[in-house]
Formats: structure tokens, sequence, C-alpha cells
């Protein structure tokens, strides 16, 4: 079963629909996001991933991803 984890990272977040003032300050300055994939059979996901890749159809890609996962078992 895979277990993977990775991290993104955004630095220096800023938005044109908040105008410079008080508002602005609360932005974040940085958003770090560890997003977690488990449980899920490591040669269904790379079969997956190989479809992918090779421009399968989306429509039969996320069936496909949702009977990988644990609740579409």
């Amino acid at each position: 079963m895979l277990d993977a984890s990775f991290n993104l990272a955004v630095e220096g977040f800023d938005s044109p629909l908040v105008p410079q003032g008080p508002l602005h300050d609360y932005l974040p300055r940085r958003i770090a996001l560890t997003p977690r994939v488990s449980g899920v059979p490591a040669d269904d996901l790379m079969s997956l991933l190989d479809r992918a890749i090779d421009g399968a159809d989306k429509d039969s890609l996320q069936a496909e991803a949702l009977a990988c996962s644990p609740r579409g078992r």
C-alpha cells in the first residue's frame, strides 16, 4: 500500500481583490500544505498515473481513481 506525502508552500501571497489598507495586512504571507495519500495499492496508482500521462479520458480516470480509494472499495 502507498503511503506518500509532499510539502507545498506559497510565499508572498497577494490578491488584487483586496485593496491596500488594514485588511491587506491580514493576508497570509506564507501558506504551507502537506497532502498525504495512504491506503491505496501502489500498483493501481502507478497504472492510473501511466494512463493519465498517456492522455486517457478524464471521466474514466476519475472513475478509476475513485475505485482505488479506500472509500471506493
